[in-house]
């Protein structure tokens, strides 16, 4: 990657850290509820990274990879 990329990575990471946790921790909300009849899913964001970096004329385009767990459980 470029030494540009990395220096938006970098600032990302050190300023975006509370937002990004916090927008794992939506997600994650939203990965584990209640499906209806006997169904829940229950999911888990391990890992979010960025993939690629694109700068365009008026913005900036963050493209990442989430991994992580989802189950869906049944309970009769």
């Amino acid at each position: 990657m470029s030494k540009i990329a990395d220096a938006i990575r970098e600032k990302l990471l050190a300023e975006y850290k509370p937002q990004y946790d916090a927008l794992v921790q939506q997600a994650n909300a939203k990965l584990t509820r209640d499906l209806g009849n006997g169904f829940k899913s229950q999911g888990n964001f391990t890992a979010a990274n960025i993939d690629k970096i694109i700068l365009l004329k008026d913005n900036i385009e963050i493209i990442a990879k989430a991994t992580g767990t989802l189950r869906v459980v049944y309970t009769p």
